[in-house]
């Protein structure tokens, strides 16, 4: 894996469990996660 894939995996982890404890930050990162591959191609 690549530096780039292991950033986006943490990021995926981080989201869901902000979205779980209802943080709003979940939203943000969330999307910062699905556009990381996008950004990285």
């Amino acid at each position: 894996m690549s530096g780039l894939e292991l950033f986006a995996a943490a990021l995926g982890v981080i989201a869901v469990w902000l979205t779980v404890k209802q943080n709003p930050w979940g939203w943000p990162i969330g999307l910062v996660w699905r556009l990381d591959p996008a950004l990285g191609s």
